[in-house]
């Protein structure tokens, strides 16, 4: 039910702000469930045990990218506009490159942090510049 609540009012929103859903799936909906994971995360750091936070976003990264994905393209068909998503497909690509490259470094420092902080900011302005 909340699911329904969240996806009527998330195109509601899109309505209202004369913007495309996709937008707000990727700003207002990607946000929100990332706050569990940024909680997580920051309590894991602060009791220094940095590995469950970095479990957590892994781990939730690939349940909602292969588990629920699938399970929704089990049930219908998803029909995905290649060139929209393209933009989105890179700065993943990068971000997931940068990602192993820290991690192999053994170290993600704050310098590391802002640069990811910096490329979700202009991802969002790529994203707001295509509308």
């Amino acid at each position: 039910m909340a699911g329904q609540i969240l996806v009527y009012g998330s195109l509601r929103l899109a309505f209202l702000a004369r913007i495309p859903p996709y937008f707000i799936a990727l700003t207002v909906i990607g946000i929100g469930s990332a706050l569990p994971d940024f909680i997580v995360g920051l309590s894991s750091v602060r009791k220094k045990h940095q590995e469950i936070g970095v479990g957590d976003v892994i781990g939730s990264t690939v349940i909602e990218f292969l588990l629920f994905l699938g399970l929704v393209a089990l049930i219908k068909p998803i029909e995905v506009d290649f060139f929209a998503m393209l933009t989105s497909a890179v700065f993943l690509i990068v971000s997931m490159a940068l990602l192993l490259y820290f991690v192999k470094r053994k170290e993600i420092s704050w310098k590391q942090g802002l640069i990811f902080i910096l490329i979700y900011a202009l991802f969002i302005a790529t994203e707001v510049y295509k509308i």
